[in-house]
């Protein structure tokens, strides 16, 4: 009987302790892992806010180097001397360093290209409307154009067929029977009086032509037939560019003779 009764105890006591350290071991997990999720979250929390106070500092940084570039420049503009001697070293690093550098050129046409963006708009309507603006503009492109070395080397070259573009063009200019001519894809506009300004729908650029190429199809947006400048209507397809009945012609080999008028254009106009 006693025996009984002390195993029955031994039992119990045993199941005591198993449930018991069950009990202290899933108490110790739980209390583990909130210890290490709070760590884990106040080392994100700091980071976070070191990062912040990172980006304060960085901001604040460059708040002051603004501030001190822009005193700077206000000191350099209030000083003509100094402003003279800046831009004399700019340009001779700029002439230095610009021919062999890509980055350097593909960052300044960009630049280019951004203002020019910026200020299409405003541009374009001073060209059109305003003949005082038009005039100065013409003038600095003229004397551009006149000190564009290379330029001159590419038509002399013929440099994508700007020899031809240019030779046609004074054909055109030149020959009054050439503007009677008829074109597949535009009509000629030509100006007895003068030059007409008008906008590119091509390049986006105005100009004051002596003539203009109107496109045959009008706009499907706006329904107007638009214009075409003559670099653009003959770099869009060389050989539409030449009149019906003179493609494959090279301008400079030879005299070109009139038509026929009576049977101009052929009755097949798609074809030269």
């Amino acid at each position: 009987m006693s025996y009984s009764f002390a195993n029955s105890m031994c039992q119990i006591w045993t199941g005591f302790v198993k449930s018991y350290s069950r009990t202290h071991a899933t108490i110790s997990q739980s209390l583990l892992r909130s210890f290490h999720s709070s760590r884990i979250q106040n080392a994100t929390e700091s980071k976070d806010q070191e990062s912040g106070q990172e980006d304060a500092g960085k901001e604040a940084s460059k708040d002051k180097r603004r501030e001190y570039a822009r005193k700077y420049h206000q000191k350099i503009l209030n000083d003509p001397e100094r402003l003279q001697r800046k831009r004399q070293q700019w340009r001779r690093w700029y002439a230095k360093n610009y021919p062999n550098n890509p980055t350097l050129q593909q960052k300044r046409l960009e630049n280019v290209r951004r203002w020019r963006d910026a200020h299409r708009d405003e541009h374009v309507n001073n060209y059109l409307n305003d003949a005082a603006y038009r005039e100065a503009y013409q003038k600095g492109n003229k004397h551009n154009k006149a000190s564009d070395e290379k330029k001159r080397v590419r038509l002399e070259q013929n440099v994508d067929n700007c020899q031809q573009i240019m030779k046609f063009c004074q054909w055109i200019s030149h020959t009054e029977w050439a503007r009677r001519m008829a074109w597949e894809t535009h009509e000629l506009l030509w100006n007895e009086t003068g030059k007409t300004p008008g906008l590119c729908a091509s390049c986006k650029s105005v100009y004051t032509r002596k003539f203009w190429w109107q496109r045959k199809k009008s706009d499907e947006k706006s329904g107007e037939k638009l214009l075409d400048c003559h670099n653009c209507f003959c770099h869009k397809d060389w050989e539409k560019a030449m009149p019906i009945g003179m493609r494959g012609h090279v301008f400079g080999t030879g005299r070109i003779r009139q038509p026929d008028w009576t049977k101009y254009p052929p009755p097949s106009s798609s074809k030269s």
